[in-house]
């Protein structure tokens, strides 16, 4: 099969210990998950754009904001279940590949500020990369090489070696913004993985780069939505 066909799934689960049913809380007047759902189904990558959860509310709201709900065993929900764990049998129940499905793009919900153009032009780069996966990554703002940690009641460097480096010494650092994830099906059922050794990586605008992983990161979401000429998903 020479055509490459996109699968968008937005993974969203109902529980999270830190803010709990955050998929589903308001920015703008808007469920969190919508800010996700809209820019996939605007972008015109996708022929349907795909919500699993174990959460009936969360479904619900997927299907009204013209998301297709997938319902997940609740055994696929936890705390510890990752998104390579949970996958597989995903992917094998949805029957991906004979659907002609491709590649799966991940788009994770607690990414409000990703814009249409924006998966456009990462689908773009992955196709004409060649790649087995993109990730979508900004700079970090603090060098890893400068991390430290606690022994024993003291603080140590994690890499004592490279902690008096001066920044500009060192090689560039980045970490994933939780926007965008694409990646070969046939090789991810094959190996398990996502970050492979073909992947390459997607910057995005530093304005795009927003994780709402507590009720803090909603309310600087809201507020650089706010700060828009307008707060449309455009």
């Amino acid at each position: 099969m020479n055509e490459r066909k996109a699968l968008a799934l937005i993974p969203a689960r109902g529980g999270s210990k830190r803010f709990p049913r955050k998929n589903i809380e308001l920015l703008c007047g808007r469920p969190l998950i919508a800010w996700t759902i809209q820019p996939a189904l605007k972008s015109g990558v996708f022929d349907q754009v795909y919500v699993s959860s174990e959460d009936d509310e969360i479904l619900t709201l997927a299907g009204q904001w013209g998301a297709t709900p997938l319902p997940r065993d609740p055994r696929l929900s936890g705390d510890h279940v990752t998104l390579v764990m949970m996958l597989p049998y995903l992917l094998a129940e949805f029957q991906a590949v004979k659907k002609g499905y491709t590649d799966l793009y991940l788009l994770l919900p607690t990414s409000p500020m990703r814009r249409p153009q924006s998966i456009r032009d990462a689908w773009k780069r992955y196709l004409s990369s060649g790649a087995d996966s993109l990730m979508s990554v900004i700079h970090t703002d603090h060098p890893p090489q400068w991390v430290l940690t606690e022994q024993n009641g003291w603080l140590k460097p994690m890499m004592p070696e490279m902690y008096e480096v001066p920044r500009q010494e060192l090689p560039p650092a980045y970490c994933h913004d939780g926007g965008h994830l694409i990646t070969r099906i046939s090789g991810f059922l094959r190996d398990g993985r996502i970050l492979n050794e073909r992947t390459i990586s997607y910057e995005v605008p530093r304005e795009e780069a927003v994780d709402i992983n507590e009720s803090l990161d909603l309310a600087w979401a809201e507020f650089t939505l706010n700060r828009r000429k307008d707060s449309k998903i455009d």
